[in-house]
């Protein structure tokens, strides 16, 4: 005990002879939050967490995640918990002092695990004690180090998770095996791998009388490459390429991505198709990234996992659409034109909206706008007066998926991460929804181009007479949308599964009732396909696919942590990061959001998190290509950027700023 204390005393002292280089111990007053210190500032989601030993000591624990990481299978949700353990003399801080592919605790949050740092007591990110126990704070023991930090550590950790523990030991960490000695504790752990001056020794719990289980150890390979990259060349004069070659690309993808934005956004003046430009865009940007990347390996992880969720999002797309084909050669949507009687158009702004509205609380924004689109296309004639309609069909699809757990993407995100509830989120978000449509359809009831038309306008365009069973056939495809919540909650299974169901359930029933009817072959599923619109999809997949990239790079990461840092409260964060999806997909945005601030920092239904809800979709009305749902609009109705700014942005972000008030009101 006498000399463990003179080791521990020698090495302050060194440590301050020199400098303190790594800095590990520090008075409590100087101390700083490791995650702002160095985690964030490398574009790394952080969580900062206290937890008290049973002896009364205070013990600091860091949670960091990666959005670009590998996952290896875990899709969607945190990998398995890793707890790193540092050395002696050292603390957390030493797991990351490299750059992000040199430092083993960002190599492991980069392959898809949930890296938990600990620190013991007495270092620096571990120095808080409460007052009545100051006397002894010094006084403790290797033992006490296994017995009582480590093991409020793997509670803690375990509690949070729900998942058994991976620990990684170096140096004095590898002393936690006295833990261990507790069954509560090993029945706690997965595996242990503990590094000795000596090499690498590993625990399995099979072989230990600790335990009588078999634990499954960590990936070899995983660990295989983490290792290498964190052994590899450490020395100062590679740091600086390592972060120059990040820097470079960084300003290369943030380039060609502004210079691919600006060319669809003139795409009308340049000539250049804006489906073209995406997928080229979209292309290029992963090449670089490929380049940029600390290995082709993990390029090609990347883009096989964004692959992955844009093509679930285009699946999604290209069904809704052939469903909506179907519908519409039956004239299924004779059954909701012929209902809409009204020809004012000051009303007709209205009825659309609200029908809208509420449709996209139950489907997603996007199949509601592909519905809407297509109602009006039968309903009012090609003119100004349809592109102004299409716009509100736009701003009510995003307000109306806002307070619905199962219309917006985001809000649907948030519900299924815990961050929201669904009743408090009706309750509290429906009528800031209903304002953000509200101002602006008041707003643009009062422009020229719906107000001027006169009594007589829009000229709906006469509708066939409905074909034969195409009640049944429309009655069968809306049930295919409504219920695809439901099957996705019901499965696990992602919503576009669903729509695959609906489709193949349309498919075999358009066979079955049109068998025989050679001159019936159009209301068939494989003429609809050829009506779809292939270009519009193509393009969302280009504008998707560029996104992903941007954040497989860590970009979005950074615009998020820079609003963590710059911007004073949750409220401006959640409006900025509304007027951010303006530009930028949401989806990445709020996923970033939900990594950055833990559910500690804002309790589940807190105003943060419903703020992000509203503010992330309907923030997505103020620009044309912030939404699906505008996407959609731009493809479908062939409608150019410039158009939507001048005509559309104002009012969309009049409701935006209104909704923003009204949920602060009704919080106050």
């Amino acid at each position: 005990m006498g000399m463990q204390r003179l080791l521990a005393t020698l090495g302050i002292a060194v440590s301050i002879l020199l400098g303190n280089t790594v800095e590990s111990f520090d008075h409590p007053e100087q101390q700083h939050c490791l995650c702002e210190d160095l985690i964030l500032p490398s574009g790394y989601p952080c969580s900062q967490y206290t937890i008290q030993t049973k002896d009364g000591l205070l013990l600091g624990l860091q949670r960091v995640s990666s959005f670009s990481s590998l996952r290896f299978g875990f899709d969607g949700e945190r990998g398995p918990p890793v707890l790193l353990l540092h050395g002696l003399f050292t603390a957390g801080d030493a797991w990351f002092i490299n750059s992000p592919d040199q430092s083993l605790g960002f190599v492991l949050a980069d392959h898809g695990f949930d890296v938990w740092v600990g620190n013991v007591r007495g270092t620096r990110w571990s120095q808080g004690v409460p007052c009545f126990i100051l006397h002894h704070f010094w006084g403790w023991s290797r033992q006490d180090l296994a017995m009582y930090n480590l093991a409020e550590m793997i509670n803690y950790i375990y509690s949070a998770t729900n998942s058994k523990v991976f620990v990684l030991g170096h140096s004095q960490g590898e002393m936690s095996f006295v833990a261990f000695t507790q069954p509560e504790i090993a029945e706690k752990v997965e595996a242990a791998t503990l590094v000795l001056a000596k090499g690498l020794r590993q625990l399995n719990h099979k072989r230990t009388r600790y335990r009588g289980t078999t634990p499954t150890l960590l990936p070899h390979n995983v660990l295989a490459r983490a290792e290498n990259k964190a052994r590899g060349p450490t020395s100062s004069s590679l740091q600086p390429q390592q972060s120059s070659r990040k820097q470079f690309q960084d300003l290369a993808m943030a380039l060609l991505f502004v210079i691919g934005y600006v060319v669809i956004i003139f795409e009308e003046y340049l000539a250049f198709n804006k489906s073209g430009v995406g997928l080229l865009m979209a292309v290029s940007l992963w090449v670089i990234r490929s380049i940029g990347a600390p290995s082709t390996d993990i390029a090609v992880s990347e883009l096989s996992h964004a692959s992955a969720e844009v093509s679930e999002i285009v699946f999604f797309l290209l069904v809704a659409m052939t469903i909506v084909e179907i519908v519409d050669a039956h004239q299924g949507f004779k059954l909701v034109t012929d209902n809409i009687t009204t020809r004012k158009p000051c009303l007709l702004l209205w009825v659309i909206g609200f029908v809208t509205f509420f449709l996209s609380s139950v489907l997603d924004s996007l199949a509601s706008t592909i519905i809407m689109i297509s109602l009006l296309r039968k309903l009012v004639p090609p003119s100004e007066y349809r592109k102004i309609l299409g716009a509100v069909v736009v701003i009510a699809a995003n307000s109306g998926g806002a307070w619905s757990p199962i219309g917006a993407v985001t809000t649907t995100m948030l519900w299924m991460h815990g961050q929201i509830s669904a009743l408090q989120t009706v309750k509290g978000l429906f009528v800031p929804s209903v304002i953000s449509l509200a101002v602006p359809l008041v707003l643009m009831s009062l422009t020229s181009g719906v107000h001027g038309k006169g009594q007589n306008s829009p000229d709906v365009i006469a509708s066939k007479q409905i074909a034969p069973r195409g009640l049944l056939v429309s009655s069968v495809s809306l049930g295919a949308l409504i219920l695809v919540p439901v099957f996705s909650a019901l499965t696990g299974l992602s919503p576009y599964m669903g729509m695959l169901l609906g489709l193949g359930v349309l498919w075999i029933l358009t066979d079955a009732i049109h068998y025989g009817e050679s001159e019936r072959q159009k209301l068939k599923v494989p003429q609809a396909l050829s009506r779809i619109d292939i270009q519009g999809a193509l393009f969302f997949l280009g504008i998707l696919l560029s996104v992903s990239s941007l954040d497989a790079a860590g970009i979005l990461r950074k615009i998020a942590n820079y609003f963590d840092a710059h911007v004073p409260s949750g409220e401006l964060i959640a409006s900025a990061i509304g007027l951010i999806s303006a530009v930028i997909d949401n989806v990445p945005l709020v996923a970033a959001t939900m990594g950055m601030y833990d559910i500690s920092c804002f309790p589940q239904d807190s105003d943060f998190w419903q703020l992000i809800a509203l503010c992330a979709s309907t923030g997505g009305s103020i620009l044309i290509i912030g939404s699906a749902a505008g996407v959609a609009f731009m493809g479908m109705e062939k409608v150019n950027f410039i158009w939507y700014l001048r005509k559309v942005s104002g009012f969309a972000l009049a409701g935006y700023a209104a909704g923003i008030a009204a949920y602060l009101i009704s919080a106050s």
